[in-house]
């Protein structure tokens, strides 16, 4: 009995041990999972193919190309982001196991209840033969060579899945048996943490990027706009939420112009047209498909739709191909988007990619060796992207990548943590033993440098607290042709709403000013101001954004020079171009009848600018002085916790050197600002000059009480507010006035008109020169002749002048 007992029971082992073997032979020879080692291991679930097929080779060559992209995107967010960066999990390599669920749950259950429970599905890893070098191709290409052997090498996370009623089996699964999951597909149903203590969802809602555009529309005031909706990827919560606009946010629309998913270029065409003709806002809100929305902004741009504000969201706005759209199309969007440095970062890497230097993803080689037909042994590396216009979704970026990418990296930040690491050292996993539930509590606390977001954490009920970024496409002029490159001018969440930098704010607001200035320099308020000192007074206050910047560098002597240097600069040029400017004009306007030849080559442009630069050379050359016989010592303090190292205040020679020539400079300013108090408006900028000035000392004694009686963050924070404050003052007192004429009262911005304010201009009774009340003005001059004008008292002179072309003669 015994010895069938023991038959029975071997027979029974073999079984089962064949089973098992034919089982994962089975599985990995299908090539539905793929390994690579590490000293600690991430799973990934993707639905790389579309359908899982019961056969004997269990392989779908049903490919989808926007999900293997997903996969690519945990590849590079490992070997990238994380491998390769230093201080991230430093001395640990990370490795990974990825699985195709073929959109099956029983496929995917099946793979993912493997690998937890055995950690034995793996490969040699030797296979993975990585060629950088393309030119170089092997003789034949490598491929992936599966067995089973054991995988000691501990899992700390799980990515996936994609779609809902697999996320909802394995979410079940892995809080059941405490493994921490992370997906990048959103659910409510998921948000459950009783349910699922060790599920977190990196993605968000489809209708919440919605509400960051409302924020901008009203922020802006926009308050009349036209709507373009491309394909039908829009929910119907954003559409109801349209409707409601008008009586919810008091912001109208003209209709909701709808591009259909089966759009014809006519169809796109007649939208175009619409918007160019037929309706007045000049704020067009954008949403849908990327490559809808770039094959519209192609036909924008064949039928010159220009002059419009575009609004967007990620999912067209961190599309390589949309920035190189012409300036003259796209200048002006505004959106929401990601981190854009790295999602351009990771588009060059996906467009490098070929089949010999991409073996980690077998998707990737599987799908283009069927679609091209490439044998697997024929030694070809690069391949003609145009011949794979089904496979191109792949290199078109999902805004879903950044949703993987911030899974994968919220784990690794995770257990850095968890290990106690540094910046340069972790111990071993070996040397402490893995628990999960301690793990897991960590994450559900980490705080990181997303990809979707600046500040990326989770929410209590494992949703991620998201922040987007609020970004300006501004034109780059790095190639021969304009391209245009994000940059970040703020964020937006759901507990602060909309915030946009205050450097942004002070960028934005002067490249505003100066394209009209340039726009508008043939007309009288910008020649009556000089365009090349106005263009040169717009230089001095762009150099206080890098003084902006400085503050946030570590302090050194060298930090503290430059910064004083700026200052110095910015502050003197901002006032010296004034002070030369108004001079100008009032010696132009006094001497213009009788102004002798060599002195009116002292009213010339390139006398002043020769006089502003005499000035600053003289300024910078006493604080050069001052710092070779003083140099900037380091202040050392406590804020808190923290040590902080600053410029010491104490050797406030910069700010003397500053204020002493401001005093100067700011006391001739006003002078000026009485003489000139009765020039024609499109000449006078006493008043203008008045409260600058004002506003500029009360700023700068603001400056000094800052930097004497707080410290640390704060004085940084403050340092920047007035810093930027000292540059808005002249914007705002200056510039604004003249676009208020040139925008809301173009009629006195016309030759016509400054030559009348000209002709009638006197000196004598600080004003205008009234008319004759007499119904005909006299020809001649009456009861006065030539001996009598040539004895006048000096005093009683009046200058006139006559025409334009005499003050633009000397202006020039």
């Amino acid at each position: 009995m015994k010895n069938h007992i023991k038959s029975f029971c071997s027979l029974f082992l073999l079984w089962l041990s064949n089973f098992v073997f034919h089982s994962y032979f089975q599985l990995c020879n299908s090539q539905s999972s793929t390994f690579k080692p590490g000293q600690v291991q991430l799973v990934g679930i993707f639905p790389n193919t579309v359908d899982y097929k019961n056969q004997s080779s269990n392989l779908s060559r049903y490919f989808n190309p926007e999900n293997i992209q997903l996969t690519q995107a945990m590849i590079y967010t490992i070997e990238e982001l994380i491998n390769h960066n230093p201080a991230l999990l430093p001395n640990i390599q990370v490795g990974w196991t990825l699985l195709d669920s073929s959109s099956s749950i029983n496929q995917t259950m099946e793979l993912l209840s493997s690998v937890l429970s055995n950690q034995k599905l793996s490969n040699t890893g030797q296979s993975h033969t990585k060629i950088n070098n393309t030119n170089n191709a092997p003789s034949s290409l490598p491929e992936p060579i599966y067995n089973i052997s054991a995988n000691s090498s501990p899992i700390f996370g799980v990515i996936g899945a994609k779609l809902y009623n697999i996320t909802v089996k394995t979410a079940s699964y892995t809080s059941k048996n405490h493994f921490t999951q992370v997906s990048y597909f959103f659910n409510q149903s998921l948000t459950d943490q009783q349910q699922f203590p060790y599920f977190y969802s990196t993605s968000v809602p489809d209708d919440l990027y919605w509400y960051a555009i409302k924020e901008i529309i009203t922020y802006f005031n926009w308050n009349w706009i036209s709507i373009v909706i491309a394909g039908n990827t829009i929910s119907e919560n954003i559409i109801q939420d349209i409707n409601r606009l008008p009586q919810n946010h008091g912001i109208c629309y003209d209709e909701i112009l709808m591009i259909d998913q089966n759009y014809t270029l006519s169809s796109i065409t007649k939208i175009i047209l619409k918007l160019k003709n037929q309706t007045k806002s000049e704020v067009v809100v954008l949403l849908g498909n990327e490559l809808i929305i770039y094959r519209f902004f192609q036909q924008a741009d064949i039928h010159q739709l220009t002059g419009k504000t575009w609004i967007g969201s990620y999912h067209w706005l961190i599309s390589p191909s949309i920035y190189s759209i012409r300036s003259s199309i796209l200048n002006g969007v505004i959106g929401i988007s990601f981190n854009s440095v790295t999602m351009q970062a990771f588009n060059l890497y996906l467009d490098r990619l070929n089949l010999c230097n991409n073996l980690d993803n077998i998707w990737f080689r599987q799908a283009l060796q069927e679609i091209l037909s490439i044998d697997a042994k024929i030694p070809n590396c690069t391949f003609n992207k145009t011949r794979i216009r089904y496979f191109q979704a792949f290199y078109k970026i999902s805004p879903i990548s950044a949703f993987v990418m911030d899974a994968t990296l919220a784990l690794a930040h995770a257990l850095h943590k968890y290990l106690g690491c540094n910046e340069t050292y972790c111990p071993s996993i070996s040397e402490k033993s893995f628990n999960n539930q301690q793990f897991n509590n960590i994450l559900s606390k980490i705080r990181f440098d997303g990809i979707s977001s600046r500040s990326f954490r989770f929410a209590p009920n494992g949703n991620s607290q998201i922040s987007f970024n609020i970004v300006n496409l501004q034109s780059s002029m790095n190639s021969n042709t304009s391209r245009f490159e994000p940059v970040d001018i703020g964020y937006w969440n759901q507990n602060e709403g909309l915030i946009l930098n205050e450097e942004s704010l002070y960028l934005l607001l002067l490249i505003f000013i100066w394209t009209i200035m340039i726009a508008k320099r043939q007309t009288p308020i910008v020649k009556g101001s000089n365009f090349i000192l106005i263009n040169l007074l717009l230089a001095f206050l762009a150099l206080l954004v890098l003084v902006s910047v400085l503050h946030l560098l570590p302090a050194t002597p060298e930090v503290c020079a430059v910064k004083n240097y700026l200052v110095t600069t910015s502050c003197i040029g901002i006032y010296t171009t004034i002070l030369c400017k108004t001079n100008q004009v009032k010696n132009i306007f006094q001497n213009v009848t009788n102004m002798s030849s060599r002195r009116k080559q002292y009213t010339k442009t390139y006398c002043q600018v020769a006089f502003i630069l005499a000035f600053l050379f003289l300024s910078n050359g006493i604080l050069t002085a001052f710092i070779i016989i003083l140099p900037f010592p380091l202040l050392k303090y406590r804020d808190g916790n923290q040590t902080v190292i600053d410029c010491n205040i104490q050797y406030f020679y910069g700010h003397i050197n500053l204020v002493c020539w401001s005093i100067v400079i700011v006391s001739t300013c006003l002078y000026l600002a009485y003489k000139t108090r009765s020039l024609p408006e499109n000449f006078n900028e006493s008043k203008y000059i008045f409260m600058s000035t004002l506003a500029v000392s009360i700023i700068a004694i603001a400056t000094f009480m800052v930097d004497s009686f707080t410290s640390g963050v704060a004085t940084i924070a403050l340092s920047i507010t007035n810093t930027l404050l000292l540059g808005a003052a002249p914007m705002i007192f200056l510039f604004l006035p003249k676009l208020y004429i040139i925008f809301f009262r173009p009629h006195l911005n016309t030759r016509a008109q400054a030559t009348k304010n000209i002709s009638h201009f006197t000196f004598a009774k600080g004003g205008i020169r009234e008319k004759s009340t007499n119904t005909q003005e006299p020809t001649t001059n009456i009861g006065c002749n030539e001996t009598q004008k040539e004895h006048q008292s000096p005093n009683n002179k009046i200058h006139s002048i006559n025409t334009v072309d005499q003050v633009a003669e000397i202006l020039s």
